[in-house]
């Protein structure tokens, strides 16, 4: 008889962004086992898309453009196959 832990489905990884607070620019990184229509979206609070990157890699570090975003509080989402893998808060602050 075995015994042991049920393996947990690995839908992928998102990185905090980096700097957070951002300026004009920030690196996010993530992490995806497969590929199927990938995105990182950004949200501003009110829940309207302000961004919308396409991916191309299952593994990489993006560098997105904050400088036209207002300053202020953030969330993006890392989507695959329609759906989120996760998401993370990002601070715009322009000095």
């Amino acid at each position: 008889m075995n015994t042991g832990v049920d393996e947990i489905e690995n839908n992928g990884s998102l990185a905090t962004a980096s700097p957070n607070p951002a300026n004009n620019m920030t690196g996010i990184g993530y992490n995806l086992p497969s590929l199927h229509n990938p995105h990182l979206v950004i949200y501003n609070m009110l829940g309207s898309k302000v961004k919308d990157i396409e991916i191309t890699s299952k593994q990489s570090l993006l560098f997105v453009s904050t400088s036209e975003l207002e300053s202020g509080i953030y969330v993006y989402s890392l989507i695959n196959n329609g759906k989120p893998v996760a998401t993370k808060k990002l601070i715009v602050a322009h000095r």
